[in-house]
């Protein structure tokens, strides 16, 4: 499974549309919500069903530190990464 999340309201509602038209919603699942809310378990309100092995990011800025790159990294890979996982 994928998981992709996404802070922007417009954005996550293009990215699940075309996720839709791809025929993917199966494998697919975007989260409307920034990284450093989702949740992992499988509790109510749960986000993530266990931590990833695989982070990918794309963070848009030409600053470094201008969208908290830095913190939201390491946020990731404290609490999303399963060990061993890769960024």
């Amino acid at each position: 499974h994928v998981f992709a999340c996404e802070a922007d309201p417009a954005l996550a509602e293009t990215a699940a549309a075309v996720v839709a038209a791809n025929g993917l919603e199966a494998r697919v699942h975007v989260l409307r919500k920034p990284s450093t809310s989702l949740s992992v378990g499988f509790g109510k309100g749960c986000d993530l069903p266990c931590k990833a092995d695989l982070v990918v990011t794309e963070i848009f800025d030409s600053v470094l530190l201008g969208e908290g790159v830095l913190a939201t990294l390491r946020d990731a890979h404290g609490r999303l990464l399963a060990p061993g996982g890769r960024v």
